[in-house]
């Protein structure tokens, strides 16, 4: 019985010592918001810009959310000089998303004059929390012109 133990003992010590790790490094697997498209609208769309479209739109800068079954739309309006260009990207942490505007027109020279609403629709998938921290940060070449908010929408579904 001593030599089926000692023979044993060492298989179920180490069986015990590999379930014992593969369980601390086990990480839950939980479904998170999942990005997946950034559209540019408004003024970002060239064959809009004519004079009656620019006075309509003539709007505050607006971060308006809508979602529809599981797709979230975040909608960032920001009035801005015609004729610029943008890039925008984003990053998401949990329910805290940062949604980046970042002007790139190459030379003041190419600005039109007079003031745009450009648009930025983001879109998200798998919308897990009941709300999300926004950030909207708008970096344009002139500093003085830069802006950043912090909004908390409410997504919750009925």
């Amino acid at each position: 019985m001593n030599r089926l133990i000692s023979r044993t003992l060492p298989a179920v010590i180490l069986l015990v010592v590999i379930f014992a790790v593969a369980l601390v490094n086990c990480k839950k697997v939980t479904r998170q918001t999942q990005f997946k498209t950034i559209e540019y609208t408004g003024c970002n769309n060239k064959t809009e810009l004519s004079e009656d479209y620019r006075e309509a739109i003539n709007q505050t800068d607006t971060l308006v959310a809508s979602i529809k079954d599981d797709l979230l739309k975040l909608t960032v309006g920001v009035n801005y000089i015609c004729c610029s260009t943008f890039n925008a990207t984003q990053t998401i942490d949990g329910n805290n998303i940062t949604l980046l505007i970042t002007e790139t027109t190459a030379s003041p020279d190419l600005y039109c004059r007079c003031t745009c609403y450009y648009t930025f629709d983001f879109y998200y998938t798998d919308i897990v929390y009941d709300s999300y921290v926004v950030k909207v940060i708008f970096d344009s070449l002139d500093d003085t012109k830069d802006k950043s908010s912090t909004t908390t929408i409410n997504v919750k579904k009925s």
